[in-house]
């Protein structure tokens, strides 16, 4: 039996949360788009909403599959904390664009129309879609570090000051310096 947190035996993770990558920061500008501009509203608010639709349902599979990874590998606990946030936010950033949207085709004029609603329906849309786009970063960035930081050398291990390894290859060129040879010479 296959589990469910592996494709073709890799980790769901690491897949899906490029989608949540590209999803969520694409929702979140969406959003203000069709929030503050009459003609790209009516244009492109189907598109958003699906949008927002994908970077939800990308969230909650990187999320969960992100909890079944941590039981095999280990828990990093910066990237879990952060993720959890950001899994809340887009949920939250998901139901005020529900809201917006039925109140934008209410058959209630006097509530639809509501200024203070809308004007305060709109701020925090803005500041939810921009938490959303920030927490995406952080994220990411912490992901990256719980799985590169130790296998990646770090730039001053790097430097020409560092004495080469030798090879053990046989017929392999060995770089030395001056001072190398002059001390065994």
């Amino acid at each position: 039996m296959m589990a469910m947190d592996l494709i073709l035996g890799l980790p769901v993770h690491p897949l899906v949360v490029h989608a949540a990558a590209v999803f969520i920061p694409l929702s979140a500008i969406g959003v203000v788009l069709i929030l503050f501009s009459e003609k790209i509203r009516k244009t492109y608010t189907p598109l958003v909403l699906a949008v927002v639709a994908s970077a939800t349902g990308s969230t909650v599979v990187a999320s969960s599959s992100g909890e079944a990874l941590s039981e095999r590998v280990g828990l990093p606990v910066d990237h879990a904390i952060q993720g959890e946030r950001l899994r809340n936010v887009v949920l939250i950033l998901a139901v005020l664009v529900a809201a917006w949207y039925y109140l934008q085709r209410s058959k209630e004029k006097a509530f639809a129309q509501s200024q203070l609603l809308n004007s305060s329906l709109k701020g925090v849309l803005t500041v939810v879609a921009g938490a959303s786009l920030a927490l995406t970063l952080v994220v990411g960035h912490s992901g990256a570090t719980a799985a590169w930081k130790e296998r990646i050398a770090e730039p001053a291990a790097l430097t020409t000051d560092a004495k080469p390894a030798p090879s053990t290859q046989a017929g392999a060129d060995i770089t030395l310096s001056a001072q190398e040879v002059a001390a065994h010479n």
